[in-house]
């Protein structure tokens, strides 16, 4: 049976949009049920999100200590554990690349890089990480084989500053999370227009 062995983290508390997407990348995965065995490395603070969540008999998880959950820690860890995982593992999943990429340059890498703001808002972010994505991220995301996206727009940005070619780039729109999003109906979503909107028409 295949193996693949998946980075997650960070979960952010599940208070980021990456956050999120973690976690419902896997619980899906799980209620895929697919053909492999897969193996979570996550951070012992980050348990509790996926505690309700029901996981196949060939699904494991391995849990780090929490301290390896503090950003230069965690990177760190990753790094060390990204040079020995391919020799256990199928696929190596970063399903966090633009913040988290592994250190080995391994055929077996794939990671999903959710968009490159540092480049449109640097003023956002602190020097430290516009220097450790633009420079060391970029470095590393060019020696991972299959870089997977959600948009066009960071297809582009991945190839525009990043200088990875585009065979090597996959996209994959997010699909709304239906407990999530959902439709109303029409008096209902007026209401809300005429509560919190006041410019029209909207509808």
């Amino acid at each position: 049976m295949k193996k693949l062995a998946v980075m997650a983290m960070p979960m952010d508390g599940l208070k980021t949009g990456l956050g999120l997407y973690m976690y419902r990348f896997i619980k899906n995965l799980a209620l895929l049920n697919p053909p492999f065995s897969v193996t979570l490395f996550i951070c012992k603070a980050d348990r509790a999100f996926i505690q309700e969540l029901s996981f196949p008999p060939n699904w494991d998880l391995k849990i780090i200590p929490s301290f390896c959950s503090k950003s230069f820690l965690n990177i760190a860890w990753i790094w060390w554990k990204s040079c020995t995982l391919p020799e256990t593992y199928d696929r190596v999943y970063y399903p966090a690349l633009n913040r988290r990429a592994p250190f080995s340059f391994s055929e077996k890498n794939l990671g999903f890089l959710h968009d490159l703001a540092e480049y449109h808002f640097p003023k956002k972010y602190s020097s430290l990480r516009n220097i450790y994505v633009k420079k060391v991220i970029a470095h590393q995301s060019r020696h991972v084989p299959l870089i997977i996206v959600n948009s066009q727009s960071t297809a582009q940005d991945v190839t525009e500053y990043y200088q990875v070619p585009s065979e090597k780039i996959r996209v994959n729109h997010l699909a709304p999370e239906e407990e999530d999003y959902y439709p109303i109906d029409r008096e209902r979503a007026c209401q809300q227009v005429e509560r919190y909107f006041r410019y029209s028409p909207f509808l």
